[in-house]
């Protein structure tokens, strides 16, 4: 796989390489002529490459890396939740660009003057433009991803989780929003993270992981982690969020602690309906889901939040209440945490934390 960051000008020259051979499709249709059935054809064409570029253009502002599983998922389970006003600019930008796009293409092909017979050659070119278009390399490696998995016989290797007897120590398991190792190198980010270094430094640390497909983000990597299963689905059915059950015949950690008796209890400051988040932990165990809609309440000040939900300082607060109410349970219990406040591509910074720049601050990250 290509390395992202030398990818990316070898995909914007593609990108600029297929609107030139969709210009050239364009001036040879319309120098040329054609008939009214081609005519329409055209224009629903060219229309279809506008929107295709929009599709990646938006995907890769949401990803940085173009179409990718992340963006298929969310188109099939919805993205109710979302915090819609962090991509105001993009959302703005693209009915702009759909706008202009509808004009243009309905005032260019109006005026295709009437002509006999077919002409290969802008179709030619039509078909060179889709070809090099990078959002159709990102859907052909999707889907020869997706072919190769559907070879392999997944029950012959899954190997239901179990647990055994022992100690029953409380857990705390915090997610940490678009958090990487990356962040950990002095080279590129010098004395960025002290205190999860020292943390790190006082405990077990797994490095030199990799993510397989299904894992790359947020709802996919809760998944992964808690159930040993990359979020791969074959078709809408129950798996998905947006379903009454999610994933409800895996075996997660959720499960497991839940038949030894633990109070289990999710708090995170987005909306629990995003994802399909609320339902992954409401079928695996969880008892408790705090997310936007409870915790917002709770907040002291109502318009102290940002496009997502609740900022960091204020989920931690909130968060402490509920270990302390766990605590004094006499059952052994699990919190599961998500963070919120670096979510890219800007991050969030919360108002405990303006005070705390790193360098010039000028990256809110």
């Amino acid at each position: 796989m290509w390395d992202l960051v030398s990818q990316a000008p070898l995909r914007f020259a593609a990108l600029g390489g297929a609107i030139v051979l969709f210009v050239l499709f364009a001036v040879t249709f319309v120098r040329g002529g054609a008939t009214a059935r081609a005519r329409f054809m055209g224009a629903a064409a060219a229309l279809t490459f506008c929107l295709y570029t929009l599709f990646f253009l938006v995907s890769i502002s949401f990803t940085e890396t173009g179409i990718n599983e992340a963006v298929l998922y969310h188109l099939r389970v919805g993205l109710s939740g979302a915090g819609f006003t962090d991509f105001r600019p993009l959302i703005i930008g693209g009915v702009v660009f759909l706008a202009v796009t509808v004009l243009l293409v309905g005032l260019l092909f109006a005026r295709i003057r009437p002509a006999a017979g077919f002409r290969l050659l802008p179709w030619l070119l039509l078909t060179a433009a889709f070809l090099v278009h990078p959002a159709s390399h990102d859907l052909f490696s999707l889907f020869t991803r997706a072919h190769a998995r559907s070879a392999y016989q997944f029950d012959d290797w899954y190997q239901v989780p179990t647990s055994g007897p022992g100690e029953r120590r409380d857990v705390i398991w915090i997610y940490l929003e678009s958090i990487e190792r990356t962040y950990f190198d002095e080279t590129i980010f010098p004395d960025l993270i002290r205190e999860l270094r020292q943390l790190e430094s006082e405990g077990i640390s797994f490095v030199n992981l990799d993510m397989v497909d299904g894992s790359q983000w947020t709802i996919a990597g809760m998944v992964a982690s808690q159930c040993g299963i990359p979020l791969v689905t074959p078709s809408f059915g129950e798996s998905m969020g947006a379903m009454n059950r999610f994933l409800s015949g895996a075996t997660c950690f959720g499960d497991l602690l839940r038949d030894q008796g633990y109070l289990l209890s999710y708090l995170g400051g987005a909306n629990l309906d995003f994802a399909g988040k609320g339902r992954f932990y409401q079928t695996h165990g969880f008892a408790r889901l705090q997310g936007r809609r409870a915790l917002m309440p709770r907040v002291g000040d109502p318009d102290y939040h940002n496009a997502w939900g609740l900022y960091d300082d204020s989920m931690y607060d909130l968060a402490l209440i509920e270990f302390n109410r766990l605590a004094g349970q006499d059952r052994p219990f699990g919190l599961v945490l998500l963070t919120l406040d670096t979510h890219h591509p800007h991050g969030h910074a919360s108002r405990s934390c303006q005070d705390r720049p790193y360098r010039d601050g000028a990256n809110p990250m």
